[in-house]
């Protein structure tokens, strides 16, 4: 999953959303494999976080990184975000959700302020 970035729309609700998740409850990572950038890919507490936020509309499908998931995983999320898009819950609210990986992509080449 990949949320908002700071400065962008819904960027405190996903932090908040993520925080009441698992707030107060000791966790523990169970994770399967590290990406590209040596980042632990796994679950909390067995909680399916990405599920969650995706299905609130709290953070998108990070389809770049599909490939990082588990067999069929990809599916289930992508589901859940199409769902989410078509009740407009949360981010899908906003006319014109900008995904947080184009905004990177715009910030790295100077465009900070157009869409793709």
């Amino acid at each position: 999953m990949d949320t908002p970035e700071k400065g962008q729309a819904f960027y405190r609700r996903a932090k908040d959303a993520l925080a009441d998740l698992i707030s107060g409850q000791m966790v523990m990572v169970e994770y399967y494999k590290d990406d590209r950038y040596r980042r632990h890919i796994g679950e909390v507490n067995g909680l399916d976080l990405c599920m969650k936020m995706i299905e609130s509309g709290m953070a998108w499908h990070n389809r770049p990184y599909e490939r990082e998931l588990k067999p069929g995983r990809a599916d289930e999320l992508a589901a859940a975000e199409i769902s989410a898009k078509a009740n407009r819950a949360g981010l899908w609210a906003d006319p014109d959700p900008l995904a947080p990986w184009l905004l990177r992509r715009q910030q790295r080449e100077g465009k900070h302020q157009s869409r793709p």
